[in-house]
């Protein structure tokens, strides 16, 4: 048996190929921009309109504040018309130490005068009372001014 060491130097059938690279192909464009169109007559109109809509709405923006402030000063005014004044009182502490009103609950200062707010369900007479009764063991360092 003898081997064959022969190479096969036959050539396949030669298909078509090209070993330059395929480039697209592109267009050029120009440098110059594409010129624009006119203007339009209608355009200026519709600017108009735009600004007129504007100062409608600027008017109408302000009449509706003022209604608004003319609806919040009428309602004030009831407010206070309805709600009585509460009484006020004015303490002068001239003691060193803060003094806690215990009726109210109002921190009256040293060497300071403070307004005090009597509320709705406290009474008058029972502040003073309190005040009175804290003088007597205070060394008389709290008067009432008004």
């Amino acid at each position: 048996m003898t081997t064959d060491t022969t190479k096969d130097t036959t050539k396949a059938p030669a298909t078509e190929k090209t070993d330059k690279p395929v480039v697209a192909k592109t267009t050029k464009t120009s440098s110059k921009p594409a010129p624009k169109a006119a203007p339009k007559v209608d355009e200026p109109k519709a600017v108009e309109e735009k600004t007129d809509v504007k100062e409608s709405a600027k008017t109408t923006a302000k009449d509706d504040a003022e209604v608004t402030e003319k609806a919040d000063i009428k309602a004030t005014e009831k407010a206070d018309a309805k709600t009585p004044k509460l009484p006020t009182i004015k303490i002068k502490n001239s003691g060193p130490y803060n003094v806690l009103e215990t009726a109210t609950g109002v921190l009256l200062k040293a060497k300071q005068t403070t307004t005090v707010n009597i509320p709705a369900h406290v009474d008058k007479d029972q502040v003073v009372r309190n005040i009175k009764q804290m003088n007597i063991t205070r060394g008389k360092t709290l008067q009432i001014i008004s």
